[in-house]
């Protein structure tokens, strides 16, 4: 392989004052320091500007200001503006371990790999100090599998053809799932990309690629999944390393998702209609596969609202999504312009 000389890090930021500061202390000891910061910024009035101001005498560190809408459009910006052989991406609210650039280069220089995923640790910090942090789980391997987990990967887990091996894959009712089946691994596996906190890419490989922002809202939910399921179709090979890690710290909130209430039932909404925009584009989707899960999802959570009432939001997200969704097809059918890419 190609040495590798130069990476770019993107955070996308928004209400990140509180937490900014713990990335880019670590982004400080990386052991690799032929990198750049690209922070891309939506002001919120909570001085992140000023703070960023400060790691300018340390990082090479640049800001873009984001005007408008939410973290789709923020990524859409990172990929277009990175300059890096490598282009990385973490959370304004992670601390990524001191070797997590070096090991992300030696993991391309090693391996013929168009995009990397590591692994995201959640962690409590004890004393405002990222040296003294309390891990608590990962959150891209959880150790749980769920207990119909056999049952639903023949009935609506099911993965593409092709994507049986991968950790992280898209079934044939057209949402993201992780293969229980493989355990926990301890190496590289294929797999689509984990979580944002801790994604890679070649810029050769995503010269092409932006994000299409009528798919996803403002949750932007299983867009890392989208994207490593666009480079799949483009031929290019994905993984996930464990040994690539960083720190999520915990409190609560995220760039796109603040869950309870109604933005439960929008997430779940969101999750129903990524069928019907991944169908115009990908074949080995199921309508077989896509009844039995809506209809698993439907009775799990019937079964359950009387417990939780988070439940009677996530079926009427469900609901919604699905409405919208067959609500959106026939429109197309009758429109005439429904076809596959």
């Amino acid at each position: 392989m190609t040495e590798l000389k130069s990476v770019t890090v993107v955070i996308p930021t928004y209400k990140g004052a509180k937490w900014i500061g713990h990335t880019l202390n670590a982004l400080r000891r990386q052991t690799f320091k032929n990198f750049d910061v690209l922070i891309v910024i939506k002001p919120s009035g909570d001085g992140t500007e000023n703070i960023l101001e400060d790691y300018k005498r340390s990082l090479k560190l640049t800001t873009i200001i984001q005007k408008h809408h939410g973290l789709i459009d923020a990524l859409n910006i990172g990929f277009k503006e990175a300059k890096g052989e490598i282009v990385a991406f973490v959370d304004d609210d992670a601390i990524p371990s001191e070797t997590w650039i070096e090991q992300i280069v030696e993991t391309y220089e090693e391996m013929a790999v168009s995009a990397v995923a590591g692994d995201v640790i959640s962690a409590v910090i004890k004393d405002e100090s990222a040296d003294s942090i309390e891990e608590k789980r990962s959150e891209v391997l959880p150790k749980y599998e769920h207990p119909i987990g056999e049952i639903g990967l023949k009935l609506w887990y099911r993965p593409l053809e092709g994507q049986e091996n991968y950790l992280f894959y898209f079934t044939k009712a057209g949402v993201p799932h992780r293969n229980t089946a493989l355990g926990t691994p301890h190496g590289v596996t294929q797999s689509l990309l984990g979580m944002g906190a801790n994604m890679s890419f070649l810029r050769t490989a995503i010269k092409d690629f932006r994000f299409p922002t009528s798919m996803f809202t403002k949750h932007a939910y299983a867009n890392e999944q989208y994207m490593g399921w666009w480079l799949w179709t483009k031929g290019h090979n994905v993984i996930f390393d464990p040994k690539i890690r960083v720190h999520h710290i915990v409190h609560g909130q995220s760039l796109g998702r603040l869950f309870h209430g109604k933005k439960i039932m929008n997430v779940e909404s969101e999750i129903q209609l990524f069928f019907y925009r991944l169908l115009p584009h990908e074949k080995r989707l199921s309508w077989m596969y896509r009844i039995a899960y809506t209809t698993f999802r439907i009775a799990h959570c019937i079964k359950n609202m009387g417990k939780d009432r988070t439940y009677w939001y996530r079926l009427r997200g469900i609901i919604k999504g699905e409405t919208l969704g067959l609500a959106w097809l026939i429109s197309k059918k009758i429109k005439g312009s429904y076809s596959r890419a």
